[in-house]
């Protein structure tokens, strides 16, 4: 089998993407890709990679539905079979996929967020943290990797589901490592935008919101968000609100400050 064979049924799977939506369909799919990503992982991490970002950038330009939620939910599961069983046994040309295929990941996981489907969600939590547990370091890669990334919701996102599993597995080590870039991307993309920010953002990056100090919320949350509400108050209300229900925080002491800004 030919590297061209391998890039001809990867484009094969991508056109399974609308066309098989049951489970013993699906099942099919994954395990091509587990006997192509054994038999051959470097040439399908690449092409499979390719075809995953085609598929993330297509659907996060669609109108968010049920369907769309669910077409990114069966691409995300495929992207984990590629680390899941290919990551530690593939060339470092391969290796050099891993920053791309994360990108799609992250863009992936917003797909099947941005629709509001909580079902898909959880599954989309379940497939991620059984992947990051089947494969020993990938914490740290992943960590890594989005530290690396271009800033975007996608970004915050993505990062708030790790660090959700970094606290459920206690790696605090790691949250302390990447959280303040994290709360810098979570800022500039939910608060201190021109435009009224996705909803789905905040609430899906709840994981993060929980994990920030008071300190972090004198220094940097809250400066901007009273920047953002006396800049764009019809803009950024609502996602405020939503801000500090996602903290752990008792805001009590920041009442009188916050209540300047809405005046």
């Amino acid at each position: 089998i030919s590297e061209s064979i391998v890039r001809g049924l990867c484009k094969v799977l991508q056109l399974t993407l609308p066309r098989y939506r049951d489970s013993t369909s699906q099942s099919y799919v994954k395990s091509v890709i587990i006997s192509l990503v054994k038999q051959h992982g470097d040439w399908t991490i690449k092409h499979l990679t390719a075809n995953l970002t085609d598929i993330a950038v297509s659907h996060y330009h669609l109108i968010p539905t049920k369907n769309t939620s669910q077409s990114g939910l069966y691409a995300l599961s495929w992207s984990c079979l590629l680390i899941e069983h290919g990551l530690n046994n593939c060339s470092d040309n391969a290796k050099a996929e891993f920053q791309r295929l994360v990108d799609a990941q992250a863009v992936l996981l917003s797909v099947v967020a941005a629709a509001g489907v909580g079902r898909n969600t959880a599954k989309a939590y379940k497939i991620l943290s059984t992947m990051w547990k089947s494969v020993k370091g990938s914490e740290e890669l992943y960590s890594n990797a989005l530290a690396s990334a271009e800033p975007s919701a996608h970004i915050v996102v993505f990062g708030s589901y790790l660090i959700r599993y970094l606290s459920e597995t206690k790696r605090t080590e790691l949250i302390a490592k990447y959280k303040p870039s994290l709360l810098d991307i979570f800022i500039k993309v939910a608060i201190s935008c021109k435009h009224k920010p996705a909803l789905y953002i905040v609430k899906e990056s709840e994981p993060l919101l929980k994990h920030v100090t008071h300190e972090e919320f004198k220094q940097f949350l809250l400066p901007a968000m009273q920047k953002a509400m006396l800049r764009n108050p019809e803009i950024i209300l609502e996602c405020v609100g939503n801000v500090m229900l996602g903290l752990s925080l008792d805001l009590s002491q920041y009442a009188q400050g916050i209540g300047k800004s809405l005046v």
